[in-house]
């Protein structure tokens, strides 16, 4: 086998190897033109050079890279008539020598077009070819057009300048403490990163001029004396700045000498070298209030880089400033809170379910007994309270969130903080675009209004008890010796057989019946005497197993010694509300009532077998009935929850907190 130098015809290059073996010769043949056409028609600049540096062989795609004519010939031209000047002694100096050395090079390499004198960025692998003797040939040359991607790399480092410069305008905004600061640096920042002669900040008065509000930069005494202003009718208001404030839009001037409206301002401008200015609207709560007026010495300064650049400065500008209103207006508005707060007694918390952050106001740690210090999360929320009054809180907190209702709940606070003390917690759940529940809560200490209930709950108690004593002894002895008397007149009348026998008999009935009408009432007005609250449930449960229901009732006497008089006849009207319901609605087939005292308040539970409610889609009997044992519960400083569901029936629960300062705390539980 032997192999021949390639042979170029034109813009053709044809490699043979000769096999001694003629045999071959057909297939070798058809391998050649192969390889040939896969050259020629390949994406890639591919050329073949001469050991002396002569052109010998370009392929398509490389013609069209550099624009050599697809029959221009090669004769006479080098290798170095197609490389940029600024890469020929890179290509004399760094890539021929390592060919001669070690047969190959690769790098950047830019190559030069031909029609315009461009460079064109290319990946460039060289390589030199060597007979079966090891002598070399010729070089050859691969190259990929990589000027996209160093346009691309050189875009992106402009754009990171522009984010750098952006960068520190919002650190500042996020740093500065007032408005005079916040403008002053960045005017500073503008100057010092983008090399602008003056940039300055004027912000709208009443009148309609604009006053300076921040000015830097080396020619900052343009605006001395400077009066500009947004009315058109005036000569003020004509220029580019009261164009802006306007239009609310940029208004840029890259040639101030050619510029109609800058004319009234040449003298001023040609005293500082000044050729082109831009002014950027401001805006505040969507209205605009001042200008970004930003000056250069160079014409044509403001390309889309740089309007692009101030567009956003001013836009994080804007926002800078909406943000200090902002937090002026929040600082206001907590200072007045906390006068509010230390006023009326008054606090305010947000909740934010599933995760349980929680925010309040300053105030708030004063209502709850806690110390003013006290950071807000759910275990200082909890300490406020007894545990079983804390549970019940939390509980009705994660029931308001997920039915999305109201919470409006009485509480007692924690008798080892305040002893006495209530408060009346508010809340207005809220579902957010991300699924949480932001809860918003107020509290309002309302001791002084349970001091006066269970003044008035007293009297109404010891009214109820002259009534039905009243009722009993008087009233009813008086029917009851008028019953005796007409029995006697009846003896008489049947002896002397008067006709008013049948007219005494229907008296008679008539004063029975009031007897005892007299009787129910005594009873209903005072229906808890001996035996106290535990006695009294224990017969209503007795009556209501009278009507063929299963009722039974377990309940403390030791509740008697800490519930008595008003408080204990709520949760008795309570027990029998609720019974009430589970007859009437439920169709149960047993009832259970459970009184027991518990180590910091009393429990009532009755719970039903029954059919189950909805308490926020009741019928009307059932829904004020519910309403009703609330507001009892609430009478006898207690909290009611009720747990329903269809086909599972209910289940009604008071705790009524025990109060240090009138009952003393019970050792333990009770059954």
């Amino acid at each position: 086998m032997a192999y021949d130098p390639p042979v170029t015809h034109h813009n053709r290059v044809d490699l043979a190897i000769v096999w001694r073996d003629t045999t071959d010769r057909g297939k070798i043949d058809r391998s050649n033109r192969q390889l040939a056409s896969l050259v020629r028609h390949a994406k890639e600049f591919i050329g073949v050079a001469g050991l002396d540096g002569s052109a010998e062989f370009i392929n398509d795609s490389g013609r069209r890279l550099i624009g050599l004519g697809p029959v221009e010939g090669l004769q006479g031209r080098k290798i170095t008539d197609f490389v940029h000047p600024r890469h020929v002694d890179r290509l004399l100096r760094e890539v021929m020598p390592a060919l001669n050395s070690t047969g190959r090079w690769s790098g950047e390499l830019d190559l030069l077009r031909l029609t315009d004198g461009a460079a064109i960025s290319t990946l460039t692998e060289t390589f030199r070819i060597d007979d079966i003797n090891g002598e070399p040939i010729c070089f050859a040359t691969v190259s990929h057009d990589i000027t996209d991607v160093k346009q691309a790399d050189a875009e992106l480092r402009r754009l990171n300048s522009i984010h750098r410069t952006l960068s520190h305008t919002n650190q500042m905004i996020v740093r500065a403490g007032n408005e005079t600061e916040l403008l002053a640096r960045i005017c500073g920042i503008a100057v010092e990163d983008a090399g602008f002669a003056l940039v300055w900040i004027g912000l709208l008065d009443q009148d309609g001029f604009l006053r300076t509000g921040a000015v830097a930069g080396p020619a900052r005494a343009y605006v001395d004396g400077l009066r500009l202003a947004a009315d058109e009718r005036l000569p003020e208001g004509r220029g580019p700045a009261g164009l802006a404030l306007r239009s609310g839009a940029h208004v840029i001037i890259n040639n101030i000498e050619a510029s109609e409206i800058m004319r009234p301002w040449l003298d001023r401008v040609h005293r500082f070298g000044i050729k082109s200015s831009a002014a950027f609207p401001l805006f505040r709560s969507g209205r605009v209030t001042g200008i970004l007026s930003v000056h250069s010495t160079l014409r044509d300064h403001f390309g889309e880089r740089e309007i692009s650049l101030l567009d956003d400065m001013v836009a994080d500008i804007s926002f800078g400033l909406e943000s200090l209103d902002r937090a002026t207006a929040l600082k206001s508005s907590r200072e007045m809170i906390r006068d509010i707060e230390a006023t009326v007694r008054i606090g305010a918390f947000r909740l934010m379910l599933p995760d349980w952050s929680l925010w309040w106001t300053d105030g708030t740690p004063a209502v709850l007994g806690l110390p003013a210090a006290t950071s807000a999360d759910r275990q200082a929320l909890e300490n406020a309270f007894e545990p079983e009054i804390a549970l019940m809180l939390i509980m009705a907190l994660q029931e308001a969130a997920h039915a999305g209702n109201p919470v409006d709940i009485d509480l007692p606070l924690r008798i080892s903080l305040l002893t006495g003390r209530w408060i009346r917690l508010f809340g207005v759940p809220k579902r957010r675009d991300d699924g949480k529940i932001e809860v918003s809560c107020t509290l309002q200490d309302i001791s002084e209004r349970k001091r006066l209930e269970a003044e008035v709950m007293t009297a109404a108690d010891t009214e109820r008890r002259r009534l039905a004593s009243e009722l009993h002894d008087n009233l009813g002895q008086i029917l009851y010796g008028t019953s005796l008397l007409l029995a006697a007149i009846a003896r008489d009348a049947k002896v002397s057989g008067s006709g008013l026998s049948d007219k005494i008999d229907q008296t008679t009935s008539a004063l029975n019946e009031a007897m005892q009408v007299c009787r129910t009432l005594a009873h209903g007005a005072a229906p808890i005497v001996d035996g106290g609250l535990s006695a009294a449930l224990r017969k209503l449960a007795a009556r209501t197993a009278a009507t063929g229901i299963q009722c039974t009732a377990v309940t403390s006497d030791a509740v008697n010694t800490v519930m008595a008089g008003a408080p204990a006849l709520e949760l008795y009207r309570i027990a029998q509300e609720a019974i009430t319901n589970a007859l009437k609605h439920a169709h149960c087939g047993s009832i259970e009532i459970q009184l027991a005292l518990r180590a910091t308040a009393v429990e009532l539970v009755i719970r039903d077998d029954g059919a189950g409610l909805d308490p926020s889609s009741a019928a009307d009997g059932v829904g004020i009935g519910l309403r009703t044992m609330r507001y009892r519960a609430a009478r006898a400083g207690g909290t009611l929850e009720v747990r329903s569901g269809q086909g599972h029936g209910t289940l009604v629960r008071v705790l009524v907190p025990l109060l240090a300062e009138k009952y003393p705390r019970p050792v333990g539980n009770s059954p």
